[in-house]
């Protein structure tokens, strides 16, 4: 046995352990991070009560408009931009989640861009952050935002936020066309 006669300094010995360490993250990631549970938050309301009172705990100044904020979403205006043109065209599985703790982390409101969820917002691990897309044979023209992200082990997949869990169950998981904007 050829380990026996290896002796070794105390600093060569502290660097064997650091590579084999880092050697077994990188083979087994998933026994890297230690089993912790995360405590469940209760679902958080983001009225409009909710983020004036945010803001106002910040010491933003919030001054009374004029004329009434209406906020619209460009996507369902159409004379705003012409349709964009497709870039490429994939088939892939697309699947629907809600803002439920038990479908998200522990912020189920806040996307992995740190914008809130809306519709037309997805999620795909695939595609950059502020990737347009559009799902023709079931939206039309609606387009939607990559700003989110899955779980890792879901490299090939779209997610699409619903309002509702129970949306996300009708929708199931769809194997489609996606127009890439």
């Amino acid at each position: 046995m050829y380990y026996k006669h290896l002796k070794l300094t105390f600093a060569e010995r502290l660097i064997a352990i650091a590579v084999l360490s880092v050697t077994l993250q990188f083979s087994f990631p998933q026994f890297s991070h230690a089993a912790v549970p995360v405590p469940v938050r209760p679902s958080a309301d983001f009225s409009s009560a909710f983020v004036i009172a945010l803001m106002q705990s910040r010491s933003e100044v919030i001054e009374p408009a004029l004329d009434p904020i209406v906020i619209a979403d460009a996507r369902t205006d159409d004379t705003t931009l012409p349709a964009m043109k497709a870039h490429r065209s994939l088939w892939v599985l697309v699947t629907a989640y809600s803002s439920t703790p038990e479908e998200t982390d522990g912020s189920p409101y806040i996307t992995a861009s740190n914008t809130f969820v809306r519709d037309g917002v997805v999620a795909a691990n695939f595609l950059s952050f502020h990737t347009r897309l559009r799902i023709p044979q079931h939206f039309g023209d609606t387009e939607f935002v990559v700003e989110d992200r899955m779980n890792e082990r879901f490299s090939n997949r779209i997610d699409i936020w619903m309002s509702s869990k129970a949306e996300a169950r009708k929708w199931g998981a769809r194997f489609v066309k996606v127009e890439i904007l």
